[in-house]
């Protein structure tokens, strides 16, 4: 949960930086502030789809199933 708050902020500072430098543009009907923050908020939610695959491999339940009562 640390890495995960530590590479968003940092990833954070990064688009503010793009933005600050004119690298983000208007688009449509969006401006350069609403594209930094929708990119973010698109990042994050792409991050946070491969982190919950992630999560299923490195957490597995397997070792807290109930056997028994799965026999039954």
């Amino acid at each position: 949960i640390k890495a995960i708050l530590f590479f968003s902020f940092w990833q954070g500072i990064v688009i503010a930086i793009l933005a600050h430098f004119d690298v983000l543009h208007d688009v449509a009907d969006f401006s350069e502030h609403q594209m930094a923050v929708l990119l973010q908020d698109y990042a994050i939610c792409v991050e946070m789809f491969l982190l919950s695959i992630v999560h299923m491999f490195a957490f597995s339940y397997l070792p807290y199933r109930d056997e028994a009562r799965l026999t039954r």
